[in-house]
């Protein structure tokens, strides 16, 4: 199917119940992606059914759906409006321009499941009927001004997609007041309709209720042309948002793990990288659960700022460019890429670990230790526990010149086995002096870590 919607947070929303009722759902961000999507291709039609909401940027649903059924070869092509207007003549208008149905934002579960159910069939969501039963797994946490149980019954009772999207909303929607306000100076009135409505549709999805009330106001103000003392009401929604951007940053930093993440086992992170690829190679909207599911055992390898970054853009379903980040970390690990890890075994996360671990030690990193024994399942099963042994104990005693050594010659040992993951090098350079971060001590003398969005 295809999800015609421009916010990344509906977009996820949307993706999560689908593809947990079996669908395959490929996204275009606005009316004239979809248009290109469908009537750029040959008969039959690329989609089973396509879910269009309505107000959006280039071009809108209204706009789109006219556009896809002049042409006659479309006729029979399932469109269903999503729109925030309940109103029976906004309903009404959406039929005569050819949609078949009209469901309301923020979207039920269970009304979208009986929608798509009616128009695709079962062969579209094959578990819709088991996907709109489960329960959530957990009770959700209590969060001022949010109706966290609702918000968590939208989203499929994925608690875990949940935070993300409360993290997202607070990070996203901080700026708002100030973009309208600036929309406002520059005499750009549909910027602001849209930022305005995309905070009341959002709010209204997550449960936050007041920033979406205010947020309504402020837009039926705009499309009504009634500016005259709206600054009153952009302050209303101003201090809503802040209100409830402080009590989610408040609750989700208290559910947070206080203590630093633990190194993970290479042999463990690097296939799940791999499949993290091939999902974003395949531009698969499972991306988003597997990157979600695996931030504590990331937390582990990736610093802050890749693991933000990777996860932000898999949220926003910007899959190009998560890819492009995943494979810079790749590259920092000596590898080309994770892929081929799932069917070399052992080999290329070892290659993985060998690198950085050789860099670490030619750096003088003291994190050097704490990298070897988070990947000494993966040495002693690849090496032996009497060379891995070695290895550690090397590093155990900061003896780093003596470790690199050792590195090197492994790697020129297995390069037929590993490739270019190692770097083989005849000139052995000292390691530097090494400082070890966690206790600030020094050795001188020794030197020494976002359903699968393809068309059915």
């Amino acid at each position: 199917m295809l999800l015609v919607e421009d916010n990344a947070v509906n977009q996820q929303i949307a993706v999560e119940l689908l593809t947990k009722a079996g669908a395959a759902v490929s996204i275009a961000n606005d009316g004239s992606e979809a248009v290109a999507a469908i009537t750029g291709a040959v008969q039959p039609p690329p989609y089973d059914i396509v879910l269009m909401d309505m107000q959006m940027p280039v071009m809108d649903g209204h706009e789109a759906t006219r556009a896809i059924r002049s042409d006659p070869r479309w006729d029979s092509l399932p469109i269903i409006a999503m729109t925030a207007q309940a109103m029976a003549e906004e309903r009404d208008q959406c039929l005569s321009e050819g949609m078949n149905d009209h469901i309301t934002k923020p979207i039920d579960p269970d009304l979208l499941y009986r929608t798509v159910l009616a128009f695709a069939g079962q062969r579209v969501v094959p578990r819709a009927s088991a996907a709109s039963e489960a329960p959530p797994s957990t009770e959700p946490m209590g969060i001022a001004g949010i109706d966290t149980v609702g918000g968590l019954h939208r989203v499929g009772g994925n608690e875990r997609l949940y935070h993300a999207m409360l993290r997202q909303y607070a990070e996203d929607q901080a700026g708002t007041p100030a973009a309208l306000r600036a929309a406002f100076a520059a005499g750009d009135m549909k910027t602001a309709e849209r930022l305005a409505h995309t905070l009341k549709g959002v709010s209204a999805t997550l449960g936050i209720k007041r920033p979406s009330e205010a947020a309504a106001i402020v837009e039926d103000r705009i499309r009504h042309g009634r500016l005259e003392g709206i600054e009153d009401d952009v302050m209303a929604l101003e201090q809503a948002a802040a209100a409830v951007i402080v009590s989610i940053r408040a609750a989700l930093s208290a559910a947070g793990p206080t203590a630093a993440p633990a190194s993970a086992d290479m042999a463990v992170v690097i296939p799940l990288l791999g499949r993290l690829e091939e999902l974003l190679v395949n531009s698969d909207g499972a991306a988003l659960d597997c990157v979600l599911e695996a931030q504590e055992m990331l937390a582990g390898v990736l610093n802050a700022e890749e693991l933000a970054g990777l996860t932000r853009e898999v949220q926003n379903f910007a899959f190009d460019a998560a890819l492009a980040q995943l494979r810079a970390i790749a590259a920092r690990f000596g590898m080309v890429r994770f892929g081929t890890t799932t069917a070399g075994g052992d080999g290329a996360a070892l290659g993985a670990a060998l690198s950085r671990l050789e860099t670490m030690l030619a750096d003088g990193n003291g994190e050097a230790l704490d990298y070897a024994l988070a990947a000494q399942e993966l040495l002693e099963r690849a090496l032996g526990e009497e060379e891995a042994g070695a290895l550690l104990r090397e590093v155990g005693n900061f003896d780093f010149d003596a470790a690199l050594v050792r590195v090197r010659s492994i790697a020129a040992r297995l390069t037929p086995t590993l490739g270019e993951s190692v770097s083989n090098q005849n000139t052995i350079v000292p390691a530097k002096a090494a400082v070890r971060k966690s206790s600030g001590r020094t050795n001188s003398s020794s030197p020494r870590k976002r359903g699968p969005r393809a068309s059915d």
